[in-house]
């Protein structure tokens, strides 16, 4: 009888184990996430901004979106922006970069993994 117990307590914590993300893995995922999200959204607004624009243009400075009120950045994350209005298309892309993981879009492009070509 002790050894069917012991059989099932070694059982029953490994299937509790498995079932559990380690934390590095957890905290992985969630800057993943919140790094899309936050391009997804910086993305959105130069988007918009382009089509409000009189000559089709996306903003200079992430500080000159939406009419100058700049799009809201988060302190933790560091952002790089690069524009080219004299292309044709005009293009942008944008970077964001948390705890050494890197996202980056594009005027035409979704939030992929990397960072925005120099």
């Amino acid at each position: 009888m002790v050894v069917v117990i012991g059989i099932l307590a070694v059982l029953t914590t490994n299937s509790y184990r498995s079932s559990v993300p380690d934390k590095k893995t957890t905290d992985d995922s969630l800057v993943n996430v919140t790094l899309q999200s936050e391009l997804t959204n910086i993305t959105n607004q130069l988007r918009i901004d382009q089509a409000s624009s009189a000559d089709g243009s996306y903003p200079a400075t992430l500080a000159g979106a939406k009419g100058g009120l700049g799009v809201t950045l988060r302190q933790d994350i560091t952002y790089e922006y690069a524009v080219d209005n004299d292309a044709n298309p005009k293009t942008f892309c944008v970077s964001a970069t948390q705890k050494d993981v890197s996202y980056m879009s594009t005027n035409n492009s979704s939030p992929a993994e990397g960072v925005c070509p120099e």
